[in-house]
């Protein structure tokens, strides 16, 4: 019902203005324009203990987005609307509006990404894996409301920067607040897609990014998360890897931060023709107390049309102590 009102509405603005299709369907008039576009993964997935004593398995449509975005009155007002429709359920992925405030300066308001991490900050369109590292989920970082201001890298690269200002709570209605921060430079705008489909000269990316919850409800709470990062891709080869470091509040004030957890992860790929890639990851977590968990992964990517229409399969292990999980996951993606 969604699509066809949105046809409806756009076949009404496109008797004035214009319509087409760039990577999603497209219409324009004066200042303002729409671009409707779309994803879903549907994909099978197995897990099991390490002896295979017990074994789930399952299809699931794990992601299933509309995506909305444009400008509206002027051209320095953009908008962005993201749903997801995955797992039979819908919920709002990012809700924003965003003003140029100079040519690369950007001011950004509503739901959205905080920066900090490369792994979270790179779509799951574009992930030389099925599914991010064990490291993107424990460190953190995500979606939340907020207010940010920062840099974008231009077309040749550059630097990047960003500040942003959120709730940094689950209680709804209460201000945390945290701040989250990023900055970094690289050599190309090729550098938040994991795999290196096109080949070419060397291209590289660094950057490092922290995050800061504050205990504002005096409740001993305080967080500090921070990582570097870095990506390298040169004549279909890509690598990337992080570290980072979490420190949790033990104390009466903020400033009684103990280190609570670090962890790494590192993978790398190799797009024969850019059409088959396989692919390997090694990530580790390192909490202050307890056991450690280790996830080792592999897998092969078919480009059928880049990312817009691929197929990837990989199996992962993940241990902590003396348990083992192994996952399989076998997905096929389009994006329209």
């Amino acid at each position: 019902m969604t699509l066809i009102i949105l046809g409806m509405v756009g076949s009404a603005w496109a008797a004035d203005g214009s319509a087409g299709y760039n990577k999603g369907f497209v219409i324009k008039e004066g200042d303002n324009s729409m671009k409707i576009s779309g994803r879903v993964q549907p994909r099978y997935v197995f897990q099991s203990d390490g002896e295979f004593s017990e074994l789930e398995s399952a299809f699931e449509v794990t992601r299933a987005r509309l995506k909305l975005g444009g400008t509206v009155m002027d051209p320095r007002i953009s908008y962005f609307l993201q749903l997801d429709m995955g797992k039979g359920s819908v919920s709002l992925k990012d809700y924003l509006v965003s003003y140029d405030l100079t040519d690369s300066v950007r001011l950004t308001a509503g739901q959205f990404k905080r920066p900090g991490s490369r792994q979270q900050m790179t779509s799951t369109s574009a992930i030389q894996l099925v599914e991010r590292s064990i490291t993107d989920r424990a460190f953190g970082y995500g979606r939340d409301i907020g207010l940010m201001v920062g840099q974008d890298l231009g077309k040749e690269g550059g630097v990047e920067w960003a500040l942003g200002l959120y709730n940094g709570t689950v209680d709804e209605g209460v201000f945390g607040p945290q701040l989250a921060f990023r900055a970094g430079a690289a050599n190309s705008n090729d550098v938040y897609k994991e795999s290196d489909l096109g080949g070419g000269a060397l291209r590289w990316g660094v950057g490092g990014g922290a995050m800061a919850t504050f205990d504002a409800d005096d409740s001993d709470d305080g967080v500090l998360v921070a990582n570097v990062d870095y990506i390298v891709k040169v004549n279909h080869f890509a690598h990337t890897g992080a570290i980072y470091a979490r420190m949790d509040q033990d104390g009466d004030t903020y400033g009684d931060l103990a280190y609570s957890l670090m962890g790494f992860h590192a993978q790398a790929g190799y797009a024969v023709g850019g059409k088959v890639e396989p692919a390997a990851r090694l990530a580790m977590l390192v909490p202050a107390e307890g056991d450690s968990t280790t996830e080792i992964g592999a897998g092969v990517n078919v480009y059928f049309k880049g990312h817009n229409w691929k197929w990837q399969t990989d199996v992962n292990s993940v241990t902590t102590g003396d348990e083992q999980t192994l996952l399989g996951r076998s997905q096929l993606q389009l994006d329209f």
